[in-house]
């Protein structure tokens, strides 16, 4: 091995927080047809990426765990409107308004 190869030490302040963002953001997009699950999980996702992004600012996976929550965020938020308005058009023309 190199001397000068460095590897990030599983124990550094912040990194936990960066792998939960990561795994939240992930998991707000594959839930974001379940509506509330995909907003809670992207919200989480938003705060443990910006937490670990104060912490380590050079690391990624805080980052794309940002990203990834605010991805589903969006997801989750339009496809709730999407149920709001499905629900709406099929109870007007069902007559049940």
């Amino acid at each position: 091995m190199d001397e000068n190869q460095h590897y990030s030490s599983p124990n550094q302040p912040g990194r936990g927080r960066a792998i939960a963002a990561l795994i939240l953001g992930i998991l707000s997009i594959v839930f974001c047809w379940g509506t509330y699950i995909g907003i809670i999980l992207g919200i989480l996702g938003i705060i443990f990426g910006s937490l670990a992004k104060k912490t380590l600012p050079d690391d990624k996976l805080g980052k794309v765990g940002f990203i990834l929550g605010i991805i589903g965020l969006i997801l989750s938020i339009i496809i709730t409107i999407i149920y709001f308005v499905l629900g709406a058009a099929l109870m007007s023309a069902y007559g049940l308004y």
